[in-house]
């Protein structure tokens, strides 16, 4: 009987983790989109990419940690140099490995001309893509409600599975 009190917890742990990650994902995707969105409409400026590397971003106080494509340059209608460390919105960190950041500085190398997208209310607030597929995002919200309706859908069939309600 300790076995399966102990199972009965652990699941209820994961489920209570797996409610706050869907949670997380509801509340942070749609805030994604509308970056996403209102970057559509943002005005860009010609920049030379003078650095093109990734970096590896360690985690702190539990945070975990998330690898980043860190892209500099200088922009060709003065001397003003930018840095992006981000190059689209639509990516939460969580979703951050390190082989699609290799592949983002594969297209952005040293010496490449490119349109850099300021948002005209935070100038330093900078991308190099401002149209990513709404794929990612759609996936992310979908798991986000499969994750908070999951221990829901177990506590309403819960007598079906042959636990009675208390």
């Amino acid at each position: 009987m300790k076995i399966r009190d102990a199972l009965a917890t652990l699941l209820g742990w994961v489920l209570l983790a797996g409610f706050l990650l869907g949670l997380l994902l509801i509340v942070a995707v749609p805030v994604e989109m509308r970056k996403l969105s209102s970057a559509r409409e943002w005005p860009s400026r010609r920049g030379l990419i003078t650095h093109s590397s990734v970096q590896w971003h360690a985690g702190w106080q539990r945070r975990p940690g998330y690898w980043s494509a860190e892209i500099g340059g200088r922009f060709q209608d003065g001397d003003e140099q930018f840095w992006i460390s981000r190059v689209r919105y639509g990516d939460l960190r969580i979703w951050r490995r390190r082989e699609t950041r290799l592949e983002e500085v594969a297209r952005y190398p040293v010496g490449a001309q490119v349109d850099v997208f300021c948002d005209p209310d935070h100038p330093r607030e900078r991308i190099l893509e401002p149209l990513a597929p709404w794929i990612d995002m759609q996936i992310g919200l979908a798991i986000g409600v499969g994750f908070l309706l999951t221990p829901v859908l177990l506590y309403a069939f819960r007598k079906q599975l042959g636990h009675p309600a208390d």
